[in-house]
């Protein structure tokens, strides 16, 4: 079981996620009060918390789901190339009409980086897992199939990537239970067993 941080539930329950991302890149106005100057860099804080509480929740649901399940996956090596750090991950500005993502990547054949992920989704505050594979020209690329054939989806919208039918609802839950880490895992099992069985073909229609 993992707990969903409080000011993260706060956030997505007040609703104010979007006053947050455009607090985000702000820097500090001129011309202020000493109580000005206060409240900015309390929001700061408050900020800087937000961000922090909520990558160390991503990184405790990525390690319950995909970690010891990379060692089922049939590369080469198993050493992480990327991991999604705490400005990246909640880079609000960017992301908040979609989602925010925690991502670990492995190198296949020096080529191509599979990647495995923890999303979360700002619209309807949820959270989820998927994957998604990248080439060397950072194309990124969805596997799925249509009609029972193996397609490649390049540059896709998260709603087609290998995404888990399972989230969790962040304003209605205090935790990730054991039973969500469940279904995820369930999900990443599939997706790596998934990979190895149609790896040859997956990686032809990425080149």
């Amino acid at each position: 079981m993992i707990q969903i941080p409080e000011n993260l539930k706060k956030v997505c329950k007040d609703n104010t996620i979007k006053a947050l991302a455009m607090f985000d890149n702000t820097e500090v106005p001129s011309k202020i009060s000493f109580d000005e100057y206060q409240n900015f860099y309390q929001a700061k804080v408050f900020l800087q918390k937000f961000k922090t509480d909520g990558w160390i929740m991503c990184r405790q649901i990525w390690e319950a789901v995909w970690e010891d399940l990379v060692n089922d996956l049939d590369i080469e090596n198993h050493n992480i190339i990327y991991i999604t750090d705490l400005d990246n991950c909640f880079d609000l500005a960017n992301d908040i009409s979609d989602y925010s993502l925690f991502t670990a990547s492995y190198e296949i054949n020096k080529h191509f980086e599979i990647n495995f992920s923890v999303v979360m989704y700002w619209q309807n505050k949820q959270l989820g897992v998927f994957s998604s594979i990248n080439n060397q020209d950072n194309d990124d690329f969805a596997i799925i199939q249509e009609t029972s054939k193996l397609i490649a989806v390049k540059n896709c919208d998260c709603d087609t990537y290998n995404d888990s039918q399972h989230t969790v609802s962040i304003n209605d839950s205090d935790t990730i239970s054991d039973e969500d880490i469940k279904q995820f895992r369930q999900f990443a099992q599939e997706i790596i067993s998934y990979f190895n069985k149609h790896k040859k073909e997956v990686l032809n229609h990425l080149k």
